[in-house]
């Protein structure tokens, strides 16, 4: 195995040309994969995907909770409500203005409000009850319970609210659903919200919910709707002291989660980079040779996203944010291959030493990684297979690409200071620290 690599070597020494073109064609193919990437940043991916999380992940996908957003404008509780509702629609104007179409239409105040809200608990009331509730019902369909139910109603309609609750003694002349809308009321007691007219407020009153749809639920779209609400949240309260606003949805949550994945990743990597830069400069003494050292480590990342980009495209964000901890991993393929080219002074001799125990001891690797694909965990999977990848192709760009670029670059190791064993204990404590970045 060890001689078809050093013959490839020399044959791609010997055609650099056709080398470089070659290398340039495959590093685009993987780059146009890296373009197909569709990165899915929510934080439901680390739910595990089996029939126990089905509902609660079709739950939390759902239209109706996942595209809501919620603003709160704060008003004096013994505002009139005129005057509440003038300031509800210069709010309203104001969001229309910073959310660019990326929002339904806002709602300030919505008529018969309560009247859907019974229609809904009415229409699915059978589905919301319990097998208990179901002994009640019997006692309600006997004879002596059916006449004290006709009188109650005779009664109620007569009185002046009969015009009032005519429709639903209608929907239930027999109270059937009566002890269940009791208990709703009962347990609804507390609720944080309140609705008086049409309008929402707090419990206290102290502040007014608008509320709306997002029209595209992309993380994209969402993020710029984020950043233009908190350009309008900031520049209304610096106006209206006594009526600040505020906005929440389940939209701002994955969307603050996928700033902060960003944030850490391009913090731990740029750290993990500089570290390791920096360590490779004071042990080698050369600029280069940190480059090279890194240079399996960009080709690994490059093939494991191109090559995602054809097999699987949609991929989850917080998989490649932990991709950082592979740094140290791949750079062992380097530290390895410089090494032994440090002893024997011979790429072709240093091929030799390195083939087989660089491919079985990374063979054994790249499978651990890649039994997380068979895990019930989106993220899990997804990092089981970029992990498995990065590793492979770091490896083959060790043994193939990597001895080519040195020969052509005409890479000559000179370490200029000679190290002494403490130096060395402390170069090993600093590489295992690197693995754990």
């Amino acid at each position: 195995m060890s001689e078809k690599i050093v013959q490839f070597i020399h044959y791609g020494a010997k055609h650099r040309i056709l080398f470089f073109v070659v290398l340039f064609a495959f590093c685009s193919f993987l780059t146009l994969g890296v373009f197909n990437l569709r990165i899915n940043q929510s934080i439901y991916s680390i739910l595990p995907k089996n029939n126990n999380f089905e509902n609660l992940n079709q739950l939390i996908n759902s239209k109706n909770i996942n595209n809501k957003v919620f603003f709160l404008v704060e008003v004096n509780e013994e505002e009139s409500e005129d005057s509440i509702l003038k300031r509800l629609n210069e709010a309203k104007d104001s969001i229309q203005k910073y959310s660019e179409g990326h929002l339904d239409s806002l709602v300030i105040q919505k008529e018969n409000i309560e009247e859907e809200v019974y229609n809904y608990y009415y229409t699915n009331f059978p589905y919301l009850i319990d097998s208990a509730y179901y002994k009640g019902i019997e006692n309600k369909i006997k004879a002596d319970s059916i006449d004290q139910s006709i009188k109650s109603v005779y009664r109620n309609m007569l009185s002046p609210s009969g015009s009032f609750i005519k429709k639903y003694i209608l929907n239930d002349p027999l109270y059937i659903s009566s002890r269940f809308f009791k208990n709703l009321e009962a347990k609804h007691a507390d609720e944080q919200m309140k609705i008086d007219n049409g309008i929402l407020y707090s419990k206290n009153r102290k502040a007014v919910f608008i509320y709306t749809n997002i029209l595209k639920n992309e993380i994209k779209d969402n993020e710029v709707l984020y950043k233009n609400l908190t350009k309008l949240k900031e520049n209304w309260n610096q106006k209206n002291v006594t009526n600040k606003i505020d906005f929440f949805g389940a939209f701002q949550i994955a969307v603050e989660n996928s700033l902060q994945v960003k944030k850490d990743s391009y913090l731990t990597v740029t750290i993990t980079i500089i570290a390791i830069l920096l360590i490779l400069f004071i042990y080698y003494r050369k600029i280069n040779i940190p480059l090279f050292f890194l240079l399996p480590t960009i080709f690994g990342g490059l093939f494991a996203l191109g090559i995602m980009g054809y097999v699987h495209p949609n991929v989850s964000g917080l998989s490649l944010a932990t991709g950082a901890i592979l740094f140290g991993i791949i750079l062992d393929y380097s530290f390895h291959f410089f090494t032994h080219l440090a002893h024997t002074k011979s790429i072709e001799g240093t091929i030799r030493d390195i083939t087989f125990p660089l491919l079985s001891g990374g063979l054994t690797t790249i499978l651990a990684f890649a039994a997380l694909m068979f895990a019930n965990s989106v993220i899990l999977q997804d990092f089981g297979l970029f992990a498995s990848l990065a590793l492979s192709g770091a490896a083959l760009f060790t043994l193939f690409i990597l001895p080519v670029i040195l020969i052509l670059f005409s890479f000559n190791l000179i370490v200029y200071k000679k190290k002494s064993v403490k130096i060395n204990l402390v170069f090993q404590f600093l590489k295992n620290f690197i693995q754990l970045l």
